[in-house]
């Protein structure tokens, strides 16, 4: 079960891409649907930036129990969960062009969430305010593309 939880919280997030080739090969038009999975992932990156600026402005020490050999790559500091920020961005700027597929990036950035505070590396606070953030970037995203980029979109 610690694997399973471990890959989820940890590993879970090179999947994703695989949304947006799903995405992608499910299209009639292949290249407007290039473009659209071209911004999805883009905002994705941005969200996942954006939520580590805040972190390093805010400065909140991740959870005690956070091993230093299995996140030694990762950020000392813990608000907003950047993983769950990165899900909940990409589930809702997937949501304007495929909802179904929305919903299960949804589904899996709480399974992320709640994996990442089972392992000691967040606070729940940390994942809601990921999601909060994601889903922010991912409306910022939106309205973006509305207002400048409609015509490359």
């Amino acid at each position: 079960m610690d694997t399973l939880i471990i890959f989820v919280g940890k590993y879970l997030i090179f999947i994703a891409p695989i949304f947006l080739l799903y995405y992608i090969w499910t299209r009639d038009e292949r290249t407007k649907a290039i473009k659209e999975s071209l911004l999805i992932g883009i905002g994705s990156v941005v969200g996942w930036g954006v939520s580590n600026i805040i972190k390093n402005i805010l400065k909140i020490p991740r959870p005690e129990l956070a091993s230093d050999v299995l996140f030694k790559n990762e950020s000392l500091y813990s608000f907003p969960s950047g993983h769950t920020t990165f899900f909940f961005t990409l589930g809702t700027v997937m949501y304007f062009y495929h909802k179904k597929t929305a919903i299960i990036i949804f589904i899996l950035g709480a399974m992320v969430g709640c994996a990442r505070v089972l392992m000691g590396v967040h606070f729940p606070v940390d994942i809601f305010g990921g999601a909060t953030l994601g889903i922010i970037v991912g409306l910022a995203i939106q309205i973006i593309k509305a207002k400048f980029l409609t015509k490359y979109f």
